[in-house]
């Protein structure tokens, strides 16, 4: 039985995997993502971000909720710095009126916003970021 839904759950969350992946967009050398913060999805999208972080510099996943976009998730395997990147998208969101926090470490980091946000107004200060 054990056995059973163990495969059942990787058949499920490489499923989870794959749309988090097919809703991925390259900007540059940046990919950008999101995934849905109630679902199946949490469990599996840093394998997602992993997955794009071997063919883009910096990946950006954005956690979506019933009122939009409610967290970020930044990584980097290609020697960016992360903990440089966040201030200014915390700075720009800022700018904007969305009240943030946010940190990390070099290479993956986070912020997450204290009310969710539109996916439009997240995306304007990302642009104004980079």
């Amino acid at each position: 039985m054990a056995e059973e839904e163990a495969k059942r759950y990787q058949v499920v969350s490489e499923e989870a995997k794959k749309a988090v992946l097919g809703r991925a967009e390259a900007l540059g050398k940046t990919a950008y993502t999101w995934y849905r913060g109630d679902s199946l999805e949490r469990v599996c999208f840093r394998e997602a971000m992993l997955e794009l972080e071997e063919t883009r510099d910096l990946v950006v996943v954005a956690r979506v909720g019933e009122g939009g976009v409610e967290a970020l998730h930044l990584g980097t395997k290609k020697g960016l710095d992360v903990q440089q990147i966040i201030p200014r998208i915390l700075e720009e969101l800022k700018k904007i009126g969305v009240e943030t926090t946010g940190g990390g470490k070099k290479e993956a980091g986070g912020i997450q916003l204290k009310t969710p946000a539109s996916s439009k107004v997240v995306e304007f200060a990302l642009k104004r970021a980079f």
